[in-house]
């Protein structure tokens, strides 16, 4: 009696629940979700992905409303690379921690577009 109960408040819940994408974790064979892949990165590893991305965006026509934010992150990775080579050069505590701020940004912002582009494609693989 109590499985049945269990069942049909299961299937209540699914009903509902269904009405909201990404409220169930279950998804089907053909959804995809964007991995980033850069929690271990280092510094240049970091940079040289914020730049393939960058690359691959620019004027990909799925994806048109992140063209606008293409210039922002393009500076991201402008300023990640300066800070590098300031570090490489010069070193000392200032320009770690500019360069620590300058990669927390860039992350964050990879972590955005990852976001974004999960988005628009509704977990398409195109």
């Amino acid at each position: 009696m109590e499985s049945l109960e269990n069942s049909r408040l299961v299937a209540a819940v699914e009903r509902v629940c269904s009405e909201f994408t990404g409220t169930l974790k279950k998804q089907s064979m053909d959804k995809f979700t964007v991995r980033l892949g850069i929690s271990n990165l280092s510094s240049p590893a970091l940079l040289q992905k914020g730049r393939t991305v960058s690359e691959m965006l620019t004027g990909n026509p799925d994806y048109p409303t992140l063209q606008a934010l293409l210039a922002a992150f393009n500076a991201l990775c402008d300023t990640l690379e300066a800070a590098n080579n300031e570090v490489l050069f010069n070193g000392g505590k200032v320009s770690h921690e500019a360069k620590r701020v300058a990669e927390a940004a860039l992350r964050s912002a990879l972590k955005d577009f990852g976001g974004y582009v999960q988005g628009i494609s509704g977990g398409t693989r195109a």
